[in-house]
């Protein structure tokens, strides 16, 4: 019925759909998803191409489409993503699955194109509450990008880009969630300054059903997030700076257990990045840049959680981590070559852990264990990185481009890598397109996975090499009208060496995962003022014993539908389907059902002030992440129907 009753509110709003011939001449749809086709982006191959034209497989989502959605952060945008899936874990660490690939470090993050992943685990998720306000758009590489970005670029690349406008924004929403921020900027005939920063915080909670100690509770996703950057630019230079802290609670516990409703405290993740480029021109056709940066990565967790059930004594654990990072780069980019573009470029790398603390009561079954205050990984351990890459950009012929790139990097603590990509961009007509890839990329093991050092609960193995993938893709774009464009792509990935914990909580390296699926997006504009989106996709993954892997939904879609009224009122819906998801083979749990959902926005913009009601999940429809095996029988449930308001007004 559910279904029924959002294909209903679907319908009636595209009939609602002001036409062509009744629009007002200041309407203006042009900043839309049809125009960044034709986007020059350089993500793939760091050359400014078309985004059809670039040899691999690119969304770009834009911020004036994201905020009339209603989409508060750049972990709900992500979810519209051809093939993206959100998730989390136990700590409410926040997952984005790309293709079936569970994250665990295999997603390159960039923010204003500085990496933010980390060595300790190589995660992004302190990073995915950014908020939309402050985006100016999303690049997304769907699938391998290793050639350009190196380790962790296995199943996606995203780089989010940040506004440099002069804004202001403030909202409130439900469980208390309060954001406020601000970009500005200044010009002057040398520089460009732009400095933008928010705070947001939440009191979020969840009812839960008993988690594997039979206690019952809510979950605590309380957090508190600032973030401050800085972004100078002149002729030759560019500064780009971020500092960033946030604090959660621990969702569903420390190894699923409930936590006190008392203690509050949680995880807290610090970051502070900065890196400086220089570039110029050594002839018209050859120029380069060379850059230098560090980045300060800091974890504290202190969390507890309800009493065992078989003794009085707490789940305790606190820790403290902090690495440091620094590292140079140098690209040269060569133009002289007829109908070639080639980019060279070689880098190095430090990482160093600097604070390694770790001390708890820890579940051991059927008894609670002491562990006195210890190191989370083996001393005197440190990395580092030398990299080298190669990108040829060929134009065969008025039809035909080829991409061929390399990449070789050399890890002081595990080994080498080798990353090949070739690509085929073949141009058919002004209509149609065809592109085919293959690409290898890789993870490096993390620091936890090569140096864990907390006996009975995490063991390092400093043995482990890299995972590694090999990527074949197909795909088509085809421009049915002027207005409507439709984009299908098949792929067949191979994840080889899988990095896991044993029984006994032991790093190790074995088998394999293959993921074979299909995506697809039309994109339709209906009239100067609506437009609709959809998107289709379809994963299938198998690992070594060809079963399903576990807690990856098969199918997902989205459908999209804006329009703009002629009193200057927009509204946005979004319908999202995902299926349901197989279990583990030692689950005795059914499949975890599918779900779907539909959110609504509404946004009046008057001069330079824009006012957005967000209404999300609106039937209200129950909404499950998968919880792992012998823990929550009922999952990681979802909030409900949500609503927000925001008020923005640019200068």
């Amino acid at each position: 019925m559910y279904k029924k009753i959002s294909l209903l509110l679907l319908s009636f709003n595209i009939l609602m759909a002001t036409p062509n011939n009744g629009a007002t001449p200041d309407i203006n749809y042009s900043e839309s998803f049809l125009d960044a086709l034709d986007e020059a982006t350089d993500i793939a191959t760091r050359t400014k191409l078309n985004i059809d034209d670039v040899p691999a497989f690119v969304s770009i989502l834009r911020n004036d489409e994201l905020e009339k959605y209603g989409f508060d952060n750049l972990y709900e945008a992500l979810s519209i993503i051809p093939g993206v899936e959100l998730s989390i874990e136990s700590s409410g660490a926040r997952q984005v699955i790309f293709r079936g690939v569970k994250e665990k470090g295999k997603v390159k993050l960039l923010i204003d194109n500085v990496s933010v992943n980390n060595s300790y685990r190589g995660s992004v998720y302190s990073f995915l509450d950014f908020p939309i306000e402050l985006i100016e758009r999303i690049e997304v590489i769907r699938g391998p990008g290793a050639v350009i970005y190196g380790s962790n670029a296995m199943s996606g690349v995203i780089n989010v880009v940040t506004k440099t406008n002069k804004k202001l924004f403030l909202s409130y929403g439900s469980y208390g969630a309060k954001k406020g921020g601000f970009s500005t900027t200044y010009n002057t005939d040398k520089y460009k300054l732009s400095f933008n920063g928010y705070y947001q915080d939440n009191n979020k909670g969840i009812d839960t059903k008993a988690d594997k100690s039979g206690n019952r509770g809510k979950s605590n996703e309380e957090f508190d997030d600032y973030s401050v950057g800085l972004k100078v630019k002149s002729d030759n230079v560019t500064f780009t700076s971020r500092v960033k802290k946030s604090v959660y609670g621990s969702a569903f516990g420390l190894s699923n257990y409930i936590e006190k409703p008392n203690d509050r405290k949680g995880y807290e993740n610090k970051s502070l990045f900065s890196k400086v480029t220089y570039q110029d021109d050594i002839t018209k056709d050859i120029h380069y840049n060379v850059s230098f940066g560090y980045d300060n990565y800091t974890q504290n967790i202190d969390v507890r959680a309800l009493p065992h059930p078989l003794n009085d004594d707490d789940l305790i654990m606190h820790s403290s981590y902090k690495e440091k990072k620094y590292y140079t780069n140098f690209e040269l980019f060569l133009n002289s070559f007829k109908n070639q573009e080639i980019v060279v470029g070689v880098g190095y790398e430090k990482n160093k852990p600097t604070k390694n603390r770790f001390h708890s009561y820890f579940e051991s079954t059927p008894n609670t264990q002491y562990i006195p205050t210890s190191s989370l990984l083996k001393s005197g351990m440190s990395r580092e990185i030398s990299s080298f890459y190669l990108n040829d950009t060929v134009s065969i012929n008025d039809s035909m481009d080829a991409s061929l790139g390399v990449r070789v990097d050399k890890y002081s603590d595990f080994g080498n890598a080798f990353s090949p990509r070739a690509t085929l961009v073949y141009k058919y007509n002004e209509k149609l397109n065809y592109k085919v890839m293959y690409s290898k990329a890789f993870r490096a093991p993390s620091f936890v996975e090569l140096y864990a050092n907390i006996p009975g609960i995490s063991v390092g193995n400093n043995s482990l090499d890299k995972e590694e993938s090999n990527t074949i893709e197909a795909g088509i774009i085809y421009d049915l009208t002027h207005s409507n464009t439709l984009k299908v792509n098949i792929y067949n990935t191979k994840i080889d060496n899988i990095i896991y914990r044993d029984a006994n909580k032991k790093y190790i390296q074995d088998g394999y995962q293959k993921f074979t699926g299909i995506e697809s997006e039309f994109i339709a504009k209906l009239s100067n003022n609506s437009q609709l989106d959809l998107t289709l996709s379809y994963i299938n993954a198998k690992d070594e014993d060809d079963n399903n892997v576990a807690n990856i939904a098969n199918i997902l879609g989205n459908i999209k539908y804006s329009n703009r009224f002629s009193n200057g009122i927009t509204s946005g819906t979004v319908f999202k389907y995902v299926s349901k998801r197989k279990r583990v083979a030692a689950d005795t749990r059914k499949d975890l059902a599918s779900y779907n959902t539909v959110d609504q926005s509404f946004s009046y913009k008057y001069k330079n002030y824009t006012t957005v009601l967000s209404i999300k999940n609106i039937f209200n429809n129950g909404i499950y992440y998968p919880a792992d095996v012998n823990t929550y029988q009922n999952d990681y449930p979802r909030e409900g129907r949500t609503y927000s308001i925001k008020f923005t007004m640019d200068f």
